[in-house]
This record gives structure tokens, C-alpha cells and sequence, in this order.
């Protein structure tokens, strides 16, 4: 994990992201990438669509 450097998210889908936040917090200095429409959605500020 040490070489890894960015993970990119290209949609909002809970397989995609559901452990995001955890994988974040153990590896603090990977930078997460998503679009700015997708990272309303990852973020919470948006509710995805049902």
C-alpha cells in the first residue's frame, strides 16, 4: 500500500465506495479522486437516486 498514490472513483455505487471512508483513514495519504458531480454523492451533500 505504500506505493499506492490515488484511487479513482469513477461513479457513486455503494460497492464502489462503501468501505472508502475506512480505506481513507488507514491510508491517509492516498488521494481520492471523483468527479465533482460524483463527490456531492460520495461526500453525502447529495442523496443518490433511487
Amino acid at each position: 500500500m505504500q506505493n499506492l498514490k490515488n484511487i479513482i472513483i469513477t461513479h457513486y455505487d455503494d460497492d464502489h465506495i462503501g468501505s472508502l471512508y475506512d480505506f481513507k483513514t488507514k491510508y491517509p495519504w492516498i488521494k481520492i479522486i471523483a468527479s465533482d458531480i460524483e463527490s456531492k454523492f460520495i461526500s453525502g451533500e447529495k442523496k443518490a437516486r433511487d
